[in-house]
């Protein structure tokens, strides 16, 4: 049976102050999309659905053929206004035989392949599996006359990549789409699933800012020794 990664690179940078979508930025003059990539590819056998923006497929097609990259398990599709609709597309791809897959968001280049491979090993048993982190600052809700402290012990970032077996969430995915719907997790939740945490990576972050570029480059160098 096979398993498959769908990598979601609908970002358009606003927030980076970009005029082209920020997991195509460059970071010591490569896409981030690509450093996503090879984490994924490095595990054999796992098929990688891409989704784009269509505008954007000759985008791709030119890194491609600049950094010479190795097509042959990824799949393109369309990506969708929303999210929710992104990772539809993607599924349309998902093979009737699949077993587990996966949701990641391109713009999360530093995930280490160790851990993506404990997550879908853990799927394999608990069925819709997410990376979080525990809160470390104080966290509060906000109130209608005011807020109240939550017990930060209780609180988890969420992050990607979340796996799931693929029925699940294919599923899920046959729900109308809700403004709730910020994640996978929330869709597969809402469709009547429980999903387990297992412990992901601090630095595992998504960028978002140009406040995450510098960030990203001292990731790098670490990365690289």
């Amino acid at each position: 049976m096979k398993n498959y990664a769908i990598i979601v690179a609908g970002g358009v940078g606003k927030r980076m102050g970009l005029s082209y979508p920020k997991q195509f930025f460059r970071v010591n003059g490569k896409p981030i999309l690509l450093y996503t990539l090879e984490k994924f590819l490095a595990i054999k056998e796992l098929e990688i659905i891409l989704v784009l923006p269509e505008d954007q497929f000759t985008v791709w097609q030119n890194l491609v053929e600049e950094f010479n990259v190795n097509t042959d398990r990824i799949t393109i599709k369309p990506g969708g206004e929303e999210r929710f609709y992104s990772v539809k597309s993607g599924l349309t791809a998902v093979d009737v035989s699949a077993d587990l897959v996966a949701v990641h968001d391109a713009v999360r280049p530093f995930v280490s392949t160790k851990k993506i491979e404990e997550a879908y090993f853990e799927t394999k048993s608990k069925k819709a599996v997410v990376l979080a982190v525990q809160a470390k600052d104080s966290v509060r809700k906000l109130k209608k006359n005011g807020s109240e402290a939550l017990n930060r012990a209780d609180i988890y970032l969420v992050q990607t990549p979340q796996i799931f077996k693929a029925d699940i969430l294919k599923k899920a995915y046959d729900l109308d789409f809700q403004v709730f719907f910020t994640d996978d997790a929330s869709v597969v939740e809402n469709a009547g699933y429980s999903v387990s945490i297992i412990t992901g990576e601090t630095t595992n972050i998504k960028i978002t800012s140009p406040e995450d570029l510098d960030l990203a480059e001292i990731l790098l160098k670490t990365e690289s020794k």
